[in-house]
């Protein structure tokens, strides 16, 4: 097995949920929308820049703390013992090891997210989802600019970047993802 094909392959184990939905924007032809004023929209294609915004300063800043509330919570419904059985059966201690290594970035995770939000879209949708501009741009002019996909796809890691689809729901939607993890790693 390559490189390439390792690296996939424990994408696929680790990231389920992010896979399918990269596969899904990928079949069904999707592009990436990004709703902004008219103003900075100009500013974007302008400076040839989109801006990222740390993720203490967003508008909804508590849906940051409320994803840490969800994973403990799930965690503690049962899914944390079977990835931590899984995760110590491949490596004894890796658990742990990995425990650490998140207390450890806890806060610079926290305090040092840059993000923007980009919402994905149907090039056949010619109205796009206005409806969620209306809901932040107030007053304003509301535009949506759309990007291909593939800039997202390259390898960014000159930037330090990702991009990763969010999964909205609870703390059962996430105890779901991460026994899908859990049974990957022991099936």
């Amino acid at each position: 097995m390559g490189e390439d094909e390792a690296i996939t392959a424990l994408q696929e184990l680790a990231f389920p949920y992010e896979m399918r939905r990269f596969q899904e924007v990928f079949e069904k032809g999707l592009r990436m929308a990004h709703y902004t004023t008219a103003e900075n929209a100009a500013l974007i294609l302008k400076t040839k820049t989109l801006w990222l915004r740390n993720a203490q300063l967003m508008n909804d800043f508590s849906e940051v703390a409320y994803g840490t509330a969800c994973l403990i919570a799930a965690l503690q419904m049962g899914v944390g013992a079977q990835l931590e059985t899984a995760l110590n059966g491949a490596h004894p201690g890796l658990w742990n090891s990995i425990a650490e290594f998140i207390n450890k970035v806890e806060w610079q995770s926290r305090t040092q997210t840059y993000l923007t939000s980009l919402s994905a879209h149907d090039p056949e949708d010619f109205l796009g989802r206005l409806s969620m501009w209306r809901a932040y741009g107030g007053p304003t002019s509301g535009v949506a600019l759309i990007f291909k996909t593939e800039v997202f796809e390259n390898d960014a890691g000159q930037l330090n970047t990702y991009s990763s689809p969010v999964a909205y729901g609870d703390e059962t939607v996430l105890f779901s993802n991460l026994k899908e993890v859990a049974d990957g790693l022991t099936g």
